[in-house]
């Protein structure tokens, strides 16, 4: 995802805008299956819904935070500052991950726990 919104800040082109979006929309289905499939690995079925809200209501949270920096950003500098600041943030929160990721190890295996109803 960080390639493609990088490729779309340095884009000189409609054409390579296009691609740039292309490739980061790529990466993001990439991401979201994956996400997904630690999401159902590791989280009791009792739970997933409710585990699965709380996620998608911290992106979307994000999504929405993310609205008024990226509007001032493209108002004073704009589109390609905005999607070089994500390819960075994406990057970096890449980098952060996998960092966290080598300090702990997560196992992700199915999970059974009774919830009362």
């Amino acid at each position: 995802m960080s390639v493609g919104l990088a490729l779309t800040a340095l884009a000189g082109s409609y054409a390579l805008c296009l691609l740039g979006v292309l490739i980061a929309g790529f990466g993001d289905g990439l991401g979201l299956v994956a996400e997904e499939g630690i999401l159902q690995r590791s989280v009791p079925d009792a739970l997933l819904g409710r585990v699965a809200a709380a996620y998608e209501a911290t992106l979307t949270l994000a999504s929405v935070a993310a609205l008024a920096p990226a509007g001032l950003l493209v108002a004073s500098l704009g589109p390609h500052p905005a999607y070089a600041a994500a390819a960075v943030i994406c990057a970096v929160a890449t980098l952060a991950v996998s960092k966290c990721r080598q300090a702990t190890t997560i196992a992700i295996t199915p999970v059974t726990a009774t919830v009362p109803v």
